[in-house]
């Protein structure tokens, strides 16, 4: 996902049941990108909401089957 413009949350769908999947967030606009997680699960250990992309970073998460973990950062 690239966001260009805005602020907005993303939420990621349920991490249970999709062990390995990827995903990664570019903000490239000039608004700040929350990061969401469905139900009590978490991205390495952060709540829901916690984590935050300013402009021109980037996020990779991958689901170990419960929580999403962070396999690369730029921040």
């Amino acid at each position: 996902v690239n966001v260009t413009a805005n602020s907005i949350d993303i939420t990621f769908e349920t991490a249970v049941g999709c062990a390995n999947r990827e995903h990664e967030v570019i903000n490239s606009g000039s608004g700040t990108v929350t990061l969401k997680t469905t139900s009590a699960q978490t991205i390495s250990g952060s709540a829901s909401g916690a984590l935050t992309l300013a402009q021109w970073k980037s996020i990779r998460v991958k689901s170990d089957g419960a929580n999403w973990l962070i396999m690369s950062q730029i921040t």
